[in-house]
């Protein structure tokens, strides 16, 4: 996760309008700098909200009556019709799944569910092998076919799809486009932690975030990073997971094992143009691990930090595209 931290240094010269709420099953926050004053937050945040609720009715898994729902309805092999949102997030979806060789896999829902982090949350108990080789013999994102220029899609086998792993970045960059579309230049967004950063804060400077230190209490900042006009999301294992006869199972499932994931990376944050692509590499790479994971960040070329398990403690390593982000406090 990722949180906003308080300027270094100077004193505000700008309007700053701030909202929060509840949306994707987390919360929101926006912070805008408005140099004319021209709109009130309240205002604002209908707008927000009236976004959200177009997005979550198109990527819900949660709700029936969503488009992903009714997609996942759909028989195999009818090609239908999609709407700009769900469309989208499959181009995006498809392409890192090729990229990372089925690190990433929209197509994960039936492990997600079977494992007991999906929608129809159960009591969170270890499947059977038989089990879990049934559920893995649905997940395939080849089996996905989007055609981006109709924007339709459809399934070549029986499958289902779940986009929590990138939809929070999507829902990020969407509503970043909202304000820009509104005139406004300097911004911050955060859905559930996934950030957007745009133009600068209110005292001219880049925008201060921290990469939260991995555990289970009040958050604390790993690392500080600085930036504008890019997303940055983390994904972690730290969060949701479940132990069991002291092994623990976290929400991260590998598409291509059909098991949470196994090792000692904690979290990895990426930054990039888009949060919809640090939302979706960063769930790669955290499904990768720290060796190949790190090996396919530096072959792509992407800003990214990991944090591993250490013994006791923790140790992190970045990539060179992401140290030109980070802040060093040690002065």
């Amino acid at each position: 996760m990722i949180f906003l931290l308080m300027p270094l240094s100077g004193c505000q010269r700008q309007h700053v309008v701030k909202f929060a709420g509840e949306a994707q099953g987390t919360t929101y926050h926006i912070t805008v700098v408005d140099t004319h004053g021209s709109q009130s937050a309240s205002d604002l945040q209908l707008r927000v909200e009236q976004r959200l609720q177009e997005i979550d009715l198109a990527l819900s898994n949660y709700r029936d009556d969503s488009e992903l729902s009714s997609f996942n309805r759909a028989n195999v092999g009818e090609w239908i019709p999609l709407g700009h949102d769900l469309a989208e997030v499959i181009a995006v979806s498809n392409r890192i799944s090729k990229e990372s060789d089925g690190a990433f896999d929209i197509t994960v829902a039936p492990l997600v569910e079977l494992w007991g982090f999906g929608p129809h949350k159960k009591t969170k108990t270890i499947p059977a092998t038989t089990e879990i080789e049934a559920a893995h013999a649905l997940v395939d994102y080849r089996n996905l076919e989007i055609d981006r220029a109709q924007s339709r899609a459809r399934k070549n086998r029986a499958l289902t799809i779940d986009v929590n792993g990138i939809a929070q970045g999507y829902t990020v960059d969407q509503l970043a486009e909202l304000l820009s579309a509104l005139g406004y230049t300097d911004f911050l967004v955060e859905v559930g932690g996934e950030l957007r950063l745009v133009g600068r804060n209110a005292e001219q400077e880049l925008w201060h975030i921290g990469i939260e230190k991995p555990g289970d209490g009040l958050a604390d900042a790993q690392q500080m990073l600085a930036g504008s006009n890019i997303g940055v999301t983390t994904a972690g294992d730290y969060h949701d997971y479940f132990e069991k006869d002291g092994v623990r199972y976290s929400h991260t499932i590998d598409p291509r094992t059909g098991r949470p994931i196994a090792h000692n990376l904690a979290s990895v944050t990426v930054a990039a143009p888009t949060a919809v692509l640090a939302d979706g590499y960063d769930t790669a790479l955290e499904v990768m691990g720290p060796e190949r994971g790190f090996a396919f960040a530096q072959r792509m070329h992407l800003a990214a930090y990991f944090i591993l398990r250490d013994g006791a403690g923790f140790s992190a390593r970045a990539t060179p595209e992401m140290s030109g982000y980070l802040i060093d406090d040690s002065h």
